[in-house]
């Protein structure tokens, strides 16, 4: 029986709650001692989770908080501010593998970590002695920061050094005067003619020739072929200014030419010229009665022989300016009537014999004059557009509905004149705003619109008429994107036709007219738009077939089926 031990004498003191063995007793800092755990005195019955404190004052025993697994044959020591800490220790379900802490204060306990390892009669106070699982994660925590220490520091080192040696190449690399901007540039970096790199692409002169490949900064090159002065066999104006020569006198374009008298007076006409409009009048109606001007941009590669390109630029007033998607593109002055057939079937002429190629970069770009058209009149037209957009990508060339720079908008546009700020729906979509929050800041964008305004790459761009609007540019037209790239000038001319067709329709139609069209897409084109082009549409649908029908490699884009198309 436990009992009070004084200097003097031996007195018996309170019996324990419970019988216990295999337990611990620690002496807390205010004398009292406090028995933990054991077993009972039936080795069959286990461990306990029991308690006690002692005090020595009285000689009693009391109750205190139960641990929260009970547990024999464990350790308990003494820490900082009478706390104690229990760990290890056996149980009924074998080795107890977590440990807990008396705490003075609340005087309950708590738990700590869990232990890796089986618990053992004892451990050693010292961390780097001590084979307890504490102890072993705390000397694991510790070699891994030291590792990740010495990986930096090394890593550290290396980078300084490959930062030394990239310094010391640097400066060994051999330098030389550019003799255009006069500053030290590296060797390396000088083209063939002698010019640093920033001075060779400021001048734009980093292509070489065609024919020779040789790379001359000095000498311009044929906007046609792309070949040097030497091997240029084209009709290039012999001023070195790039362009085709169109006097033959001296063999210069009319911006060099300086001829005198009528041959002189005649370039300068010429010069004037470019861009004149091709008026139908009775007699240039025959085949295609309207006199609604409408201008052409043929996009194509390039052409081996562009003075026949050159031939038809000054006969039809055409020009001919680099493309940044695809390579050059022919622009035709504004032609009505049957001037546009006869026009573009001499250009398709021009491109064979110049052997000139068009891929899927290539697009035919067609401008309407819609100088006359009102907000009223380009609802309509935007309603009708909506409802023939897809038989309009199939006859044009279905691949385009694909392309970036002809996007489809029937459905925006459609969806913007149902809304009830429809005029800023509109410009919304126009400009690229597709966000209904962004209708007030497209009401403010068509004060300062131009004609090549962000919403522009659509099947059909309406940012030129609201630009001519404003006064913003020189003409007041709609532009047609759909077509794909092609050299066929049946194809060409008859689109162009199209286009204009369906913009003299809606100027001479109302509201009325465009409520009574038919839901068939190819009814609308065929019975009312433009009955005359029943021909050449129901031939291009018939191609398309050919070319979509089962088996063959084309997939369908557009689905079309009893009149009524769709994507």
């Amino acid at each position: 029986m436990p009992s009070h031990v004084n200097t003097a004498e031996v007195i018996a003191a309170a019996n324990m709650a419970s019988p216990r063995r295999n337990h611990t007793s620690t002496m807390l800092p205010d004398g009292t001692v406090l028995q933990v755990g054991g077993a009972n005195r039936a080795a069959s019955s286990g461990a306990n989770r029991s308690c006690v404190i002692y005090n020595p004052t009285n000689a009693t025993f009391s109750r205190v908080a139960e641990l929260r697994v009970s547990r024999h044959s464990h350790t308990a020591t003494m820490l900082n501010g009478g706390h104690v800490l229990i760990e290890g220790g056996q149980n009924a379900d074998g080795p107890v593998t977590t440990s807990e802490y008396w705490n003075p204060v609340a005087r309950s306990w708590s738990a700590s970590l869990v232990l890796n390892n089986t618990p053992g009669p004892g451990h050693s106070t010292r961390n780097d002695e001590c084979n307890c699982g504490t102890h072993r994660e705390q000397r694991a925590v510790t070699e891994t920061a030291r590792q990740r220490q010495e990986a930096a520091e090394v890593a550290r080192v290396a980078a300084e050094a490959a930062r030394i040696e990239a310094a010391r190449i640097e400066a060994a690399r051999p330098r030389r005067l550019c003799p255009s901007c006069r500053n030290q540039q590296y060797t390396d970096g000088f083209c063939s003619s002698g010019h640093c790199g920033s001075c060779c692409r400021g001048a734009n002169r980093t292509q070489t020739c065609s024919v020779c490949h040789a790379h001359n900064c000095a000498a311009p090159r044929c906007a046609g072929c792309n070949a040097c002065q030497t091997c240029c066999e084209c009709s290039t104006c012999r001023a070195g200014c790039s362009h085709f020569y169109e006097c033959d006198v001296c063999r210069r374009c009319s911006r060099c030419c300086q001829c005198t008298g009528e041959t002189g007076e005649a370039i300068r006409a010429l010069r004037r010229g470019y861009g004149t409009p091709w008026v139908a009048n009775k007699a240039d109606r025959i085949e295609f009665n309207s006199t609604r001007m409408t201008g052409v941009e043929w996009e194509y590669n390039r052409a081996t022989k562009p003075g026949h390109i050159a031939k038809w630029m000054r006969k039809w007033r055409g020009k001919v300016i680099t493309d940044g998607s695809c390579g050059m593109e022919v622009v035709s002055a504004p032609m009505a009537g049957d001037h546009i057939k006869k026009a573009l079937t001499e250009l398709g002429t021009a491109f064979s014999e110049a052997n000139a190629t068009a891929d899927q970069r290539c697009g035919i770009h067609v401008h309407v004059d819609t100088s006359d058209l009102m907000w009223t009149d380009m609802c309509r037209l935007l309603t009708v557009y909506a409802r023939i957009e897809p038989l309009l990508y199939l006859l044009a060339g279905q691949e385009r509905c694909q392309n970036q720079f002809s996007r489809t908008c029937g459905e925006d546009y459609k969806k913007a004149l149902l809304s009830e700020d429809w005029k800023g729906s509109i410009l919304a979509v126009a400009f690229g705003h597709t966000s209904n929050k962004n209708e007030v800041a497209a009401r403010a964008h068509v004060k300062s619109a131009t004609k090549k305004d962000g919403g522009r790459y659509r099947g059909l761009n309406i940012c030129p008429w609201l630009a001519g609007r404003k006064l913003k540019a020189p003409d007041t037209t709609v532009e047609f994107r759909i077509h794909q790239g092609t050299l066929d000038a049946n194809r060409v001319a008859g689109w162009a036709r199209l286009c204009a067709s369906i913009i003299d329709w809606v100027a001479k139609s109302s509201d009325k007219d465009v409520a009574k069209l038919p839901k068939s897409a190819l009814q609308i084109l065929c019975k009312h738009i433009a009955p005359d082009m029943k021909p050449w549409i129901i031939g291009r649908i018939n191609e398309w077939r050919k070319m979509t029908k089962r088996g063959s490699l084309t997939k369908k884009l557009v689905h079309f089926r009893g009149g009524k198309c769709a994507f």
